[in-house]
C-alpha cells in the first residue's frame, strides 16, 4: 500500500479560518479584497495586503466568483482598469452581498495602439483592425458590424471626450467623410470597415494622448441576480451602459455612485428588474437614465445633468423619482409608453434650465420639440414638480404639474 505523503500546499490564515467556520456552521460574513496594483488573482482575497497566502484579488471578477451571501467586496482607492459582472448571484435580505468602492473609478477606456493605425499623410490616419480586435463593436455574427454602437462611439482626447455630437438615443448627424476631418474630429466608413481620425500638422499618435471604449459596462448586473448593493463607485469611459440591470434581477441597491460619459446610458434597468437608487449623478452620458420593458425602479436624490437625453422610460414599467434634479433641454424627459401602461411618478422634482450639453450636436430646426415629451400608453405623475418658465413645455404637460410652487430645494442633491 502507498504511503500517503504530505503536501507542500499552504493554507492561509483566513481560508482555514473561513473552512472552520464553515464547519461548525456559524454563518460569517467575508471581506474580499481587490488592488489592482498589488493583488494576485491567486491569493485568498481576505486581506487588504499581501501574508503569505493573504492577500488582495487583482481583478474584480475573481472577487464577485468567491462573494457568497453578506459577504462585502471592497475596492482599493483610484483608478480601475476594470468592470463589474453579477450574473445569478444572490445574498438574502438581511444579508446582501455588497459591492463598496470606497470611492474608486471604474474607467472602460484603454490608450490607442499607434500599431494598429496607418498613417495617409496631412496628420489623416486610418485602422481596419482598431476595435476589430477587442470584439466590442460585433454582432454574434463574426465580420458583422454592429451600427448602432457607432452612435455611442467616442474617443478621449487629451482628457476630453469627442462623440462628433452623436447621442446613442437623440440626434445623431452623419459622420463626415475622412477628407473632411478636422484636427481632434474621427469618423468611420461602413464601405471600408475602417476608422479615421486626424492629428495636427507634424503630430503624431505616439506623442498625442487619445484613449477609446475598449469595455462595454462598467457594472452590469443580470440573470437572477438579487439582494446586491453597490456603493460609493464612480463608473466613466464605458461604450454601452455605466450600470445595467437585466433578466430577474430583484432587490438590487445603488447607493451613493456616479456614471460620468459613457456611450450610452449613464444606467439601465431591462427586462424585470426591479431596483433602488439614491444619491446618483449622471453626467456627459448619451442618456442619463434610461429604463425599458417592464422594470421598475425607485429613485432619491438623483441628478441627470448634462446628458444628451436626461431622463427616458419605454414600454410598460414604472419609475418613482424623488427629490431630484434633471436638466431640462429640448427632449430630456421621454416617456414612451408601449403595449401598457408606462408610469414616470415626479415627487419634490425641479426641472432645471441648463445649456445645451455642448459635446452633442443641437436638435436641427424644425426639430424643437417640448423639454418633457409623453407618447403612447406614457402618463406622468407629480407632485411638487418645478420646471423653470423659460423652458418649452406643452399647456398639456404643465397642467399636470401639481403644487410646482411646493418644491423644497433643500431636499435636492447639491453635487
Amino acid at each position: 500500500m502507498e504511503k500517503l505523503r504530505p503536501s507542500n500546499r499552504k493554507i492561509s490564515s483566513g481560508a482555514l479560518f473561513m473552512m472552520l467556520l464553515m464547519f461548525s456552521g456559524i454563518s460569517m460574513s467575508a471581506d474580499l479584497y481587490v488592488n489592482q496594483k498589488s493583488g494576485d488573482d491567486k491569493l485568498s482575497g481576505l486581506a487588504a495586503t499581501a501574508s503569505g497566502a493573504d492577500g488582495p484579488f487583482r481583478s474584480i471578477a475573481a472577487a464577485v466568483r468567491n462573494a457568497n451571501s453578506g459577504d462585502t467586496i471592497h475596492l482599493s482607492s483610484g483608478t480601475h482598469h476594470d468592470a463589474v459582472k453579477f450574473r445569478d448571484k444572490a445574498g438574502a435580505p438581511d444579508r446582501p452581498i455588497v459591492l463598496d468602492g470606497h470611492g474608486a473609478t471604474l474607467t472602460g477606456s484603454a490608450p490607442l495602439d499607434p500599431e494598429d493605425w496607418e498613417a495617409l499623410g496631412d496628420g489623416l490616419f486610418r485602422s481596419t483592425v482598431f476595435l476589430w480586435k477587442d470584439g466590442i463593436l460585433l454582432k454574434d455574427k463574426p465580420g458583422e458590424f454592429n451600427n448602432p454602437r457607432i452612435n455611442r462611439f467616442f474617443l478621449i482626447w487629451n482628457g476630453k471626450i469627442n462623440r462628433m455630437g452623436r447621442c446613442s438615443k437623440g440626434y445623431c448627424p452623419p459622420l463626415p467623410s475622412p477628407a473632411d476631418l478636422k484636427s481632434g474630429e474621427w469618423t468611420y466608413v461602413e464601405a471600408e470597415k475602417a476608422f479615421y481620425l486626424r492629428l495636427a500638422a507634424g503630430s503624431n499618435l505616439n506623442q498625442e494622448k487619445i484613449e477609446y471604449p475598449r469595455m462595454l459596462d462598467g457594472v452590469a448586473i443580470g440573470g437572477s441576480c438579487s439582494n446586491l448593493l453597490v456603493r460609493d463607485l464612480t463608473v466613466t469611459h464605458f461604450l454601452n451602459d455605466g450600470f445595467g440591470i437585466k433578466d430577474s434581477a430583484r432587490a438590487i441597491v445603488f447607493e451613493n455612485i456616479r456614471a460620468i460619459e459613457c456611450g450610452d446610458d449613464g444606467m439601465s434597468a431591462h427586462n424585470e428588474a426591479q431596483i433602488e437608487v439614491s444619491d446618483f449623478k449622471a453626467e456627459g452620458n448619451g442618456t442619463g437614465i434610461t429604463h425599458v420593458h417592464n422594470s421598475r425602479s425607485v429613485n432619491r436624490r438623483v441628478s441627470l445633468l448634462g446628458n444628451g437625453v436626461n431622463l427616458r422610460i419605454d414600454d410598460t414599467g414604472m419609475h418613482a423619482f424623488q427629490d431630484s434634479i434633471i436638466g431640462g433641454h429640448d427632449g430630456s424627459v421621454v416617456v414612451v409608453g408601449k403595449k401598457g401602461k408606462c408610469l414616470l411618478k415626479l415627487e419634490n422634482v425641479w426641472v432645471k434650465e441648463e445649456s445645451w450639453p455642448s459635446v452633442f450636436a443641437p436638435e436641427p430646426p424644425g426639430r424643437k420639440s417640448s423639454v418633457i415629451e409623453i407618447a403612447g400608453t406614457g402618463e406622468l405623475e407629480s407632485r411638487q414638480v418645478l420646471v423653470d418658465k423659460i423652458l418649452n413645455v406643452s399647456e398639456k404637460i404643465r397642467e399636470q404639474l401639481i403644487d410646482n410652487d411646493k418644491v423644497d430645494l433643500g431636499r435636492l442633491p447639491t453635487k
